[in-house]
């Protein structure tokens, strides 16, 4: 619509013309008009008393939640990459009832088979544990639910 109204202006004979991308500042007075700055447009949301764009990470992931749930993992480990504690697993928004209780104890029981498959040294690191517990436990709801849950790892070393 910008375009529109320069050809417009000069369809009237206006001087000087300037068809500005949205969020173009214009600089007019007497001389040259020119753009000056640029500023943010785009839909802007109010969450929780800020003003924040629509097209923000933390809307992104809320939608991400929205349509796939979100998954929870926590592990205790010692320093050499022993499991110390049962896996805690918890899942919100991808099933629920006795679907939901079989996949805590299924995610629980692949998470140990995953660790134990590991090598010694892979365990040690904890990007390396926590990425492929997050990639395992997104293939497995993947598999049976055709989600992509947003899927965070805890990982607890005792030292």
């Amino acid at each position: 619509h910008l375009r529109e109204h320069a050809r417009l202006a000069q369809s009237c004979q206006v001087p000087e013309v300037i068809a500005p991308a949205n969020g173009s500042m214009i600089r007019l007075r007497a001389g040259a008009a020119a753009v000056v700055e640029e500023v943010q447009t785009g839909a802007l949301v109010n969450d929780g008393g800020r003003l924040v764009s629509l097209q923000s990470q933390t809307l992104s992931v809320r939608r991400q939640m929205l349509y796939n749930g979100s998954a929870s993992v926590t592990l205790v480990m010692d320093k050499k990459g022993v499991l110390k504690a049962d896996p805690i697993v918890s899942f919100t928004g991808v099933t629920d009832g006795d679907d939901l209780e079989d996949l805590v104890l299924d995610a629980a029981d692949a998470v140990r088979d995953l660790l134990d498959d590991m090598s010694a040294r892979d365990r040690t690191k904890d990007d390396v544990v926590r990425e492929a517990t997050r990639r395992m436990i997104r293939k497995l709801i993947r598999s049976d639910y055709d989600k992509r849950p947003l899927t965070d790892v805890h990982l607890v070393r005792l030292q």
